[in-house]
């Protein structure tokens, strides 16, 4: 199985400095944390799984698995951190992680 975040995802809304149209499963964007304080801030490339449904509007709130282009880049996350998903240089919405399966367990040498 490939490495995931499982996050509850919000889009922002256009009022809110968001996005006007609906974000589709598979969508692809770059991502930030708050680990590092750097201007540009770091960006890691995710792809968006939506669970239980195909699409979702700007101000709905749903569960749905980030999958990372470079598993092995990213850092260390934990369950309740906040992912920053961004289109270019706008900060489009929030994933809040409720799991982390970034690693692959490792195997027992003998």
């Amino acid at each position: 199985m490939a490495p995931y975040l499982l996050v509850r995802v919000r889009f922002f809304t256009r009022n809110e400095g968001g996005r006007s149209s609906p974000v589709i499963t598979g969508y692809r964007a770059p991502a930030s944390f708050d680990e590092v304080k750097t201007s540009p801030p770091t960006m890691y490339d995710f792809e968006l799984q939506l669970i239980d449904r195909e699409s979702v509007e700007p101000g709905q709130q749903v569960r749905a698995k980030l999958i990372p282009a470079s598993p092995e880049s990213w850092p260390a996350r934990q369950r309740g951190q906040r992912v920053r998903i961004h289109e270019g240089r706008k900060h489009v919405g929030d994933a809040y992680i409720e799991e982390v399966r970034l690693r692959a367990p490792s195997a027992e040498t003998a």
